[in-house]
């Protein structure tokens, strides 16, 4: 980054402390929309469980949802007032931090995706 951006002077504990402060930021938006939209056990549901290539969704017995995939167990909060649309969520940290989490069910199918909030793109999609 620092070649690519012409800020090789800033060295390595400049980006460190950013990526610190941006998690930061993220954990309050993340602890703030939990507490406007708690997690709904029962439509969450059909996320839980396996989803192959060593991911799945678990609720713990706080109802707090994650995404656990290898190496990561990355909250997931509720961001419908965020997005301004019913079912999207916010994966809140791992490898997938800021980006969307839709649900859809279809055809007896339930399918997630994790989309780029900025560009739309579908990162990540998966039907069981």
């Amino acid at each position: 980054m620092q070649l690519v951006y012409g800020h090789a002077e800033l060295g390595p504990d400049y980006y460190t402390e950013l990526y610190a402060t941006g998690r930061k930021q993220l954990n309050a938006v993340a602890a703030a929309l939990a507490l406007e939209a708690p997690i709904d056990p029962d439509a969450v549901a059909p996320l839980l469980g396996d989803w192959g290539h060593e991911l799945s969704f678990e609720l713990d017995d706080d109802d707090e949802l994650f995404l656990v995939a290898p190496g990561s167990r990355a909250r997931v909060v509720r961001a419908d007032k965020l997005f301004k649309t019913d079912g999207v969520y916010l994966v809140s940290g791992g490898p997938l931090v800021g980006n969307e989490v839709r649900v859809a069910l279809t055809d007896g199918l339930t399918e997630f995706k994790v989309v780029d909030p900025a560009s739309g793109e579908t990162i990540l999609a998966l039907a069981r």
